[in-house]
């Protein structure tokens, strides 16, 4: 197939945005794109940020259970639930052969949000202006995260770096409310720490070099926080460090499973489990816990 620039793309079926440059210059040199109506985009966008979810339970108010009864049970697993996990993973192993550039060029296409980071780093220049700043900028805008009533509040951040949910919520708190008196205590995996392997951690540390006092690295200083003593010795270290009750905990702690994506949920599970451990662990009541 082949065309010269006189020659319509519509009648190849392909859209114009399929045409190089040398295609569309000619063609297309005085044409102007429609722009496109605000209210357009704030609808679609409201429609999409307002998918909520909320789990409640049967009875009025929900107590934990005993300590002593919990992983006592023996294994257990759904089978049509690992029928359906199958058939997912068999879908999934079709990208198999595809190049990881390609796949993220391909998923950053047809991501609709893929410009939202660009624009809030153009017109907001935040401090650590990342997709991670801006997941956490929604969420603190759309649920009541911050105890807006009290003086003053401590926040946690759990598997932190580079530090973006942090330098979000100091921009939230400027913004809205410049009176409350926040303190902050952060962990990650020390970038500085000898035992730490580049591929499992993010070597950013711009933020941990200016507010180095701030960051907890846990009894060893690996910031490893599956280390069996890191949750009593977290809590001893907030309890000394700081003042303030602790009302708010985040956790967004990850690692690569590309190795093994069809168990990512079992992989991640440990650590996301430590993370709710060590959250409940130091939350007074009334705070909130984002995971």
């Amino acid at each position: 197939m082949s065309f010269n620039s006189d020659q319509r793309l519509e009648a190849f079926g392909l859209p114009r945005s399929f045409a190089s440059s040398k295609h569309m210059k000619n063609k297309f040199h005085n044409y102007q794109r429609k722009p496109i109506k605000p209210k357009e985009y704030s609808t679609e966008a409201h429609d999409h940020f307002n998918k909520k979810y909320q789990l409640t339970n049967n009875e009025l108010r929900y107590e934990l259970p005993d300590g002593d009864g919990l992983f006592t049970q023996a294994k257990w697993q759904l089978e049509r639930f690992q029928a359906l996990k199958q058939k997912l993973n068999e879908v999934k192993s079709n990208l198999n052969d595809v190049h990881l550039k390609t796949w993220h060029q391909h998923t950053n296409f047809v991501n609709r949000s893929s410009k939202v980071v660009q624009s809030v780093k153009r017109l907001i220049r935040p401090q650590l202006g990342t997709q991670a700043w801006c997941k956490f900028h929604e969420i603190i805008n759309a649920y009541e995260l911050v105890p807006v009533q009290g003086k003053c509040f401590t926040s946690v951040h759990l598997c932190e770096a580079p530090g973006a949910f942090i330098t979000s919520l100091n921009h939230y708190l400027k913004l809205h409310h410049p009176h409350i008196q926040w303190d902050w205590i952060a962990n990650t995996l020390n970038p500085h720490h000898e035992s730490n392997s580049f591929d499992e951690m993010i070597s950013d540390d711009r933020l941990i070099l200016g507010t180095s006092s701030k960051w907890y690295f846990g009894p060893d200083h690996s910031g490893n926080i599956m280390v069996p003593e890191f949750v009593p010795h977290c809590v001893q270290h907030v309890q000394y460090t700081v003042s303030s009750p602790v009302l708010l905990v985040t956790a967004d702690g990850s690692f690569n499973c590309q190795g093994n994506p069809g168990e990512q949920e079992i992989l991640v599970g440990k650590l996301h489990y430590r993370e709710v451990q060590t959250a409940l662990s130091l939350l007074q009541s009334g705070g909130n816990f984002l995971l």
